[in-house]
């Protein structure tokens, strides 16, 4: 939540798609674009987005 950057890598620039994550506390709203691709992301995110992809995997099921 106190991260300032709003995109992490570069989602869906080469097809891969991406996660867009949004939450609202309150009056406030904030949003995150963030590339599936974990090279391309700052390590602390892998185990979130790895969690979150397995969450959409489920859902499409």
């Amino acid at each position: 939540m106190n991260e300032e950057d709003e995109v992490f890598g570069c989602p869906d620039c080469a097809d891969q798609g991406g996660f867009y994550l949004e939450i609202k506390q309150g009056k406030s709203t904030r949003s995150w674009r963030i590339d599936t691709n974990d090279d391309q992301i700052p390590a602390y995110l892998s185990a979130y987005t790895a969690k979150v992809g397995k969450v959409v995997d489920e859902l499409e099921k």
